[in-house]
This record gives C-alpha cells, sequence and structure tokens, in this order.
C-alpha cells in the first residue's frame, strides 16, 4: 500500500484544517491545505495532488459543490475527492456519492480509520494510473502490429 503521496486538504478554516493536516504530515504525506474552492480548483491544474480530502465542516454543501466541480474539471477527473462531515445531516453523504466523491469519513474519526482510507484510495488511484500506462501500451504494440500485418499483407 501506498504510505507517502501529495494531499489537497479543503476547508472553510485553517484553524480546522491545522489538525488534519498536521496528522496527515506526521503520517509521511505531503500536504497543501486551502481554504476557499477557488484556490482549491485552481489547485488542479497548478500542482495536482494525488488525492483530495475536502472537509464539509462550515463548507456543508457547498463543499459537495466543489467536489462537483472538481470531478467536472479534465484535470480533476481521475483524482480521487474523500469527503469529512458530521453524521447530524445524512443529505451529504448521497449528495456526495452522486457528486463522484471515491470515500466518505464521518466526524468523528480515529486517525487510523482516516490514514487506512488514504491509504486505500492512493492505492486504488496507483492501479489506475498503471492500468493506463499498460492500456497505451497496449494499444500502440496494437497499432504496430495491425501496420506490419496492412504492409505484409500488401506486400504478398
Amino acid at each position: 500500500m501506498i504510505t507517502s503521496g501529495t494531499l489537497l486538504v479543503v476547508g472553510d478554516t485553517p484553524s480546522g484544517l491545522g489538525p488534519l493536516t498536521l496528522m496527515l504530515a506526521a503520517a509521511g504525506y505531503q500536504v497543501r491545505a486551502v481554504s476557499d474552492s477557488a484556490r482549491a480548483l485552481s489547485a488542479l491544474t497548478v500542482d495536482q495532488p494525488d488525492l483530495v480530502l475536502l472537509d464539509l465542516s462550515g463548507l456543508g454543501m457547498d463543499g459537495v459543490d466543489i467536489c462537483r466541480r472538481m470531478k467536472a474539471q479534465e484535470e480533476g477527473r481521475r483524482i480521487p475527492v474523500i469527503l469529512i462531515g458530521t453524521r447530524s445531516n445524512d443529505d451529504w453523504r448521497l449528495a456526495g456519492l452522486l457528486a463522484c466523491a471515491a470515500g466518505i469519513i464521518e466526524r468523528p474519526f480515529g486517525l487510523e480509520e482516516l490514514l487506512a482510507c488514504v491509504r486505500l484510495h492512493l492505492e486504488l488511484r496507483r492501479l489506475q494510473v498503471a492500468l493506463e500506462a499498460k492500456t497505451d501500451e497496449l494499444r500502440r504494440a496494437s497499432d504496430v502490429l495491425r501496420r506490419e500485418t496492412i504492409t505484409q499483407a500488401c506486400a504478398d
């Protein structure tokens, strides 16, 4: 499993992001925290993270909209987004899944739960990238073989 990577943590207040950012950094991840949607969306193109943690505390359903907008961008389509919220309102859970969030963590959560979720989604992302690279490699090999077959058929 992956125990390193670049994480983007998004929330409404820097003070709320501090503990989450410190926990992840202490676990060996490179962490960048932003406190507004514009910075979060631009971070997908400027310094593309391996995973996004979107803290809905204070953001509420607007946080789900940020997830939806991230997934609408070409740069954000394949980056996993984990939503962090409270059980007080379950509407965000369904809305988050409909917005293509990769995972959901409810507050209060334990450090091990958070790290397990992050590791899982980073590993899934790594496997997805490897599969896409292998698919491209096979596609190129198939194109070469097709051209060689056509060339051979024309020579006969």
